[in-house]
């Protein structure tokens, strides 16, 4: 399932991530719950982010998601979950995340994908 990730303070969206089913229906229930998720980065990043030239002491940042409903009243004194958002507790590391792509943006994101190893490939 893709979850769009919201910076909180500013009601923005920051990005969109896919999550496991099982991991929805269990915030489901909970009606709330947290996921950790490492940042995407190069080994040598990370290297350089610990400040460490020993690897076994390198460190993987990690993203908090908090994934809450977003709800609206039925009309009958009741509540219903209109949709989910997951909330990161740092937008920074939360924008290094490899974003999925909504249904109607793949079609769109190969195409330029394709066009633009063409240009490199003709380019020599």
């Amino acid at each position: 399932m893709r979850l769009i990730v919201m910076d909180k303070e500013r009601s923005e969206p920051l990005t969109v991530v896919t999550i496991h089913e099982r991991f929805m229906q269990e915030a489901r229930q909970r009606r709330r719950m947290q996921i950790r998720f490492p940042v995407p980065a190069s080994f040598r990043e990370c290297l350089h982010q610990a400040d460490q030239t020993v690897p076994e002491l390198a460190t993987v940042p990690i993203v908090t998601l908090t994934i809450e409903p977003i709800v609206t009243s039925d009309g009958n004194g009741g509540i219903r979950d209109l949709f989910w958002i997951a909330v990161p507790d740092s937008q920074d590391l939360a924008l290094l995340l490899r974003a999925a792509f909504l249904p109607g943006q793949i079609t769109e994101v190969r195409r330029r994908e394709l066009a633009a190893w063409f240009a490199g490939a003709l380019s020599r």
